[in-house]
C-alpha cells in the first residue's frame, strides 16, 4: 500500500491569518498615532504662524509710533494740526487704528498744563472716566499724575470698528483731554513706558464708557522726550484684537484666541488644542489655537479599510511596503528641509524688513515735513531734522552693506585694502558715528588692515552691545610686537559655553534669550569673517564680570609677521 503524506496547510494559514490580524491592528494603532503626530506638529507650525505674525504687528506698530515720537521731539511747534498730518502720512497700522500723544503732569504742574492748553484751545479741560463710565473733570486739586490726551489724530479702521460695534461716538473714547490714566487697566503699562523710558503693549482689557463697553482692547505706548532727554508723555495707539488678524494670520483651517495671560479660554475642552504665550514689551499674552471642526476631522481621519487590506497583504507585499516606507521618509526629509529653507528665507526676509523699516519710516515721515512745510521750521529745527535723516540714512547703508560683506564672503569676493592704521581713531571715529558712550582703557596700538572694514566690525560690535548688554560698556586696548588688540566689553549676561560658537554663525542672534524681534544676526559672522581676511581674528570670553568680543589685528604685513615669527 503506498501511504500518502498529506500536508496541514490549517496552521500556516492560521499563522498567516494571525500575522494578518496582528499586523492590522499594529497599523491601525501606528496610523492613528502617526495621524495624532502629524496633526499635533501641523497645529503647532500654525501656531508658531500665528505668535510671529502678532509679533510682528506689534513691532511694527512701535516703529510707527517711535517715528511719531521722533517727530514730536524734533518738531515741537507742529502743534496738532502737524501732529495729525505726520500720521496720516504713515504707511502703517498707527494711520488705520489712530493715535493718541498724552502728557505727563504731576499733581502741582495742573494749573499751569491747562493754561498752557488753553492757548490754543479756550475749552480744553482734563476729565476721567468715572464709576459708570461718564466723562467727568478731574479736580484742579488733584493729588496723583494725570496723564491727560493732548493731541489725537483718529483712524478710519478704528472708528469703523467701533461703530460696528454700536457705539456711536466712536472719538469719544480718546478724545483730547480725556485722562489715560484714569483706566485702570492701562495705567500701569503707562507708568513702565514712562518710568522705565521703553516701548510697551498692555494687557487686554475692557473699557466702559457713556453706557458702552468696548472689549478686547490694548493699548502699545512709546515715550516722548524733551530737549534734556526726559519723558515728557506717550505716544500710543488703541488696538482690538480683531486688528491682528490683518498681519497675523487667516485661514479657515484654524481658529485662535488671545488672551490676558492665565485666563480661561473661550474654546470649549477640544481633541486638538494648542496652548502657549506670546511675548511682547512688557506683557505677555496667553495664546489658544485650535483647528476647524472639519481640519481637526481630516487631519485624525484614518482609511481603516486600506490599513485592513494592507494588513492582510503585509506578507507578500513587505518588501515593497518598505521600500514604500524609505521613500516616503526621503521624501518627508526632502519636504522638512525644502520647507525649512523657505522658513529661514521668510525669516531672514522679515529681519531684514524689520531692521530696515524704522530708519526708512522715520526718513520718509521727516523729508515730507521738510519739503512740505518749509518755512515753518527755524535753521535750527530744519538742522535737527536733517541730522536724523541723515543719522537713519547711515543706520540703511550699514545694514546694506553688511548684507552685501555676507553674500560676497560666501564667493570669495571681500575687497580688503590694508594699510597702517591706528585702532584708537578707528574706534574713535566709530563711537562719534554711534553717538555711543564708552570707557577707554589701554593704550591703542598701530595695526595692519583695512580701516573701512575695521569700522564695520567696531560698529557691529559696539551695536550688538548696547541692544543685548549691559549698562556699563568699556573699550580696551592691548597688544605685543606682533599684534594688536582692541576689547569691546559689556557688563550683560554671559554667553552660554554651548552657545558662544554658533553666535559668530550666519542668522543667529548673540543671546540666546533675545526677545526683540527682526534681528538679521549677521554682525558677528561678517565680523569674524572680516577679521580673518584681514588676517587676524575675533572671538569671545567672559571674564566673570564682563562680556568681552576681542579684535586681534597684525601690527605688519603677512609677510613680516611671518618673518617675526
Amino acid at each position: 500500500m503506498k501511504l500518502i503524506h498529506r500536508i496541514n496547510h490549517r496552521p500556516v494559514v492560521a499563522a498567516v491569518l494571525v500575522a494578518g490580524l496582528l499586523a492590522t491592528m499594529s497599523g491601525a494603532l501606528v496610523a492613528n498615532r502617526s495621524a495624532r503626530v502629524d496633526a499635533e506638529r501641523w497645529l503647532e507650525k500654525h501656531a508658531d504662524v500665528v505668535r510671529e505674525g502678532t509679533q510682528q504687528t506689534v513691532s511694527e506698530v512701535i516703529e510707527d509710533l517711535e517715528a511719531v515720537s521722533a517727530f514730536l521731539e524734533t518738531a515741537r511747534d507742529a502743534g496738532e494740526v502737524g501732529f495729525t498730518e505726520f500720521v496720516s502720512r504713515i504707511d502703517g497700522s498707527v494711520s488705520q487704528v489712530g493715535v493718541a500723544y498724552s502728557v505727563v503732569v504731576p499733581p502741582d504742574e495742573h494749573a499751569g498744563f491747562l493754561e498752557e492748553a488753553r492757548e490754543t484751545d479756550p475749552d480744553y479741560r482734563i476729565t476721567t472716566f468715572d464709576e459708570t463710565g461718564e466723562v467727568v473733570p478731574v479736580p484742579p486739586d488733584g493729588e496723583t499724575v494725570v496723564y491727560p490726551i493732548k493731541y489725537f489724530a483718529a483712524g478710519s479702521f478704528l472708528e469703523l470698528a467701533l461703530q460696528a460695534a454700536s457705539i456711536p461716538e466712536a472719538p469719544t473714547l480718546l478724545a483730547t483731554g480725556i485722562d489715560a490714566g484714569s483706566t485702570s487697566d492701562w495705567l500701569p503699562s503707562l507708568e513702565t513706558s514712562v518710568s522705565q523710558d521703553t516701548a510697551v503693549a498692555s494687557d487686554f482689557m475692557d473699557i466702559s464708557y457713556s453706557g458702552f463697553s468696548v472689549p478686547n482692547v490694548f493699548f502699545v505706548s512709546v515715550p516722548v522726550h524733551d530737549e534734556a532727554g526726559d519723558v515728557i508723555g506717550v505716544v500710543a495707539a488703541p488696538m482690538l484684537d480683531v486688528l491682528l488678524t490683518l498681519a497675523g494670520y487667516t485661514s479657515s483651517e484654524v481658529e485662535w484666541e488671545l488672551a490676558p495671560l492665565d485666563s480661561t479660554t473661550g474654546f470649549e475642552s477640544e481633541e486638538l488644542l494648542w496652548m502657549g504665550t506670546v511675548d511682547l514689551p512688557g506683557v505677555t499674552w496667553q495664546l489658544a489655537v485650535r483647528p476647524s471642526a472639519a481640519k481637526a476631522a481630516a487631519l485624525l481621519a484614518v482609511p481603516t479599510r486600506l490599513i485592513v487590506l494592507t494588513g492582510l497583504a503585509l506578507t507578500a507585499l513587505v518588501t515593497g511596503l518598505v521600500h514604500l516606507a524609505l521613500e516616503r521618509r526621503a521624501a518627508r526629509r526632502r519636504f522638512e528641509s525644502l520647507q525649512k529653507l523657505s522658513e529661514d528665507k521668510d525669516r531672514f526676509l522679515a529681519a531684514v524688513s524689520h531692521e530696515i523699516r524704522t530708519p526708512l519710516t522715520t526718513v520718509h515721515g521727516l523729508t515730507h515735513e521738510l519739503a512740505e512745510r518749509p518755512d515753518d521750521f527755524s535753521v535750527e529745527e530744519a538742522a535737527s531734522l536733517l541730522e536724523l535723516v541723515v543719522e537713519q540714512a547711515d543706520e540703511v547703508a550699514a545694514i546694506v552693506e553688511d548684507l552685501l560683506v555676507a553674500a560676497r564672503t560666501d564667493i570669495g569676493r571681500v575687497s580688503i585694502y590694508p594699510a597702517d592704521i591706528n585702532l584708537g581713531t578707528e574706534v574713535d571715529e566709530v563711537l562719534a558715528g554711534t553717538a555711543t558712550e564708552a570707557a577707554i582703557l589701554g593704550n591703542p596700538g598701530p595695526a595692519w588692515a583695512d580701516g573701512r572694514r575695521v569700522r564695520q566690525i567696531l560698529r557691529n560690535l559696539l551695536t550688538n552691545a548696547g541692544r543685548y548688554g549691559g549698562s556699563r560698556l568699556e573699550v580696551r586696548f592691548a597688544g605685543d610686537a606682533a599684534w594688536s588688540t582692541v576689547t569691546v566689553a559689556d557688563d550683560g549676561p554671559a554667553i552660554s559655553v554651548s552657545h558662544q560658537e554658533r553666535i559668530f554663525d550666519p542668522y543667529t542672534s548673540a543671546h540666546e534669550n533675545n526677545k526683540q524681534v527682526g534681528s538679521v544676526g549677521l554682525g558677528l559672522f561678517i565680523s569674524r569673517k572680516l577679521a580673518r581676511v584681514m588676517g587676524g581674528e575675533l572671538e569671545y570670553r567672559h571674564d566673570g564680570e564682563f562680556s568681552c568680543f576681542t579684535l586681534r589685528l597684525p601690527r605688519v604685513e603677512a609677510a613680516e609677521l611671518r618673518a617675526v615669527g
